[in-house]
């Protein structure tokens, strides 16, 4: 659910220029198929769909053989294939030309931007999102059509078109008090809305793993949880750097609890913990929580070439560095995460981080 976020006081709404170029709402609504908010021509392999309130249109390929029921649903994938003006970010909205369109969350109000020549504006999604997206989105869970929120943005190049929705996200912040995001319409997310098994009555109690009390590094872990794909990276890997520093403290201990280091050579010994490397600690962690399931899942994921933790630990230690040190002309990758659509790496890489997190908790955490 949208909140309201810090900053300065919403300002109050402007009087505007004039009606946006796509209507804050569409009567009848975009999801009337039955209306004459679009039109089709019957074309060789297929049809041709417009909108021609501005004039867009796309090939919707044919399925040979189906009923009239299934045939009028496509796959986002191959209507894509088949139209090079159309470009679709994921599950999240779509460019055709210069027109684009995205489902939105956080939008209380109607309002309309004008940057130049480009237009943005937050209404109903519109009859050709409908359209496109109809056979993924289930108004059993993302409520009717007339309810959900778009952002609409006109006149603008594909290449340009992320800077724009940054822009008008931020307009509307600043407007309204919320800052809007891309909603993908993700029917794997629909899985958490599905009913539970229940369990025969007299099942008794469970027994549980212990409870790991180390309150920051668990704080950590559960950040991770709560947090977009690059955020929870860090988060996880904090969780590694706590276990990794604390096995460091615990070599210091012993050093300083053996009666048979003489203070000069626990001071130069100390000294040189304290200086090593800084990958050394994290590298170390890492060889003793690294299981043969985790360096597969690994390479599954294209993260490294071989199931090797010398590969994995570089590679984790590049990752980390790339999001937090990152820039041109430095040792490690600059990494921007794009807001049109999720990174796919940065999935993958959250789900081995929280894993080795998990791990380091499980090995390394204190128990009650």
């Amino acid at each position: 659910m949208a909140q309201r976020i810090g900053g300065p006081p919403k300002r109050p709404a402007p009087a505007g220029d004039g009606a946006p170029t796509i209507p804050f709402e569409f009567d009848p609504p975009g999801s009337d198929f039955e209306s004459d908010n679009l039109t089709t021509q019957e074309v060789e392999g297929g049809q041709r769909v417009t909108w021609p309130f501005i004039g867009k249109s796309f090939f919707r390929p044919d399925r040979e053989g189906e009923s009239p029921a299934v045939r009028f649903y496509v796959d986002l994938h191959t209507i894509e294939q088949t139209n090079p003006q159309l470009k679709i970010h994921r599950l999240g909205g779509f460019s055709l030309g210069d027109y684009h369109e995205f489902f939105v969350h956080g939008v209380p109000a109607h309002r309309a931007y004008r940057f130049g020549n480009v237009e943005a504006s937050f209404g109903e999604g519109s009859p050709l999102l409908a359209r496109l997206f109809w056979n993924v989105y289930y108004e059993k869970y993302w409520g009717e059509w007339s309810t959900n929120a778009s952002l609409r943005i006109t006149n603008c190049s594909l290449e340009t078109v992320e800077q724009y929705v940054i822009a008008a996200f931020l307009e509307y912040q600043k407007e309204i008090g919320f800052l809007p995001g891309i909603q993908q319409v993700d029917f794997g997310q629909l899985e958490f809305g599905k009913d539970l098994d229940t369990e025969p009555a007299g099942r008794g109690v469970v027994r549980a793993s212990p409870v790991v009390t180390d309150l920051d590094p668990l704080r950590f872990y559960m950040a991770g949880l709560n947090s977009d794909d690059e955020a929870a990276c860090l988060s996880f890997y904090r969780v590694l750097e706590y276990y990794a520093f604390m096995q460091q403290a615990a070599q210091v201990t012993a050093l300083r609890r053996d009666t048979n280091v003489s203070d000069a050579e626990f001071t130069r010994r100390t000294l040189e913990i304290a200086t090593r490397e800084e990958k050394a600690p994290i590298f170390r962690l890492l060889g003793e929580i690294a299981t043969r399931d985790i360096l597969q899942e690994a390479v599954a994921g294209g993260l490294v070439k071989e199931a090797r933790p010398a590969l994995l630990n570089e590679a984790v230690y590049a990752y980390r560095n790339s999001i937090v040190h990152g820039k041109f002309g430095s040792a490690f990758t600059l990494r921007s995460q794009s807001v049109l659509a999720p990174d796919a790496e940065a999935g993958v890489w959250r789900r081995l981080l929280q894993d080795l997190a998990w791990a380091a908790l499980q090995n390394f955490g204190s128990k009650a």
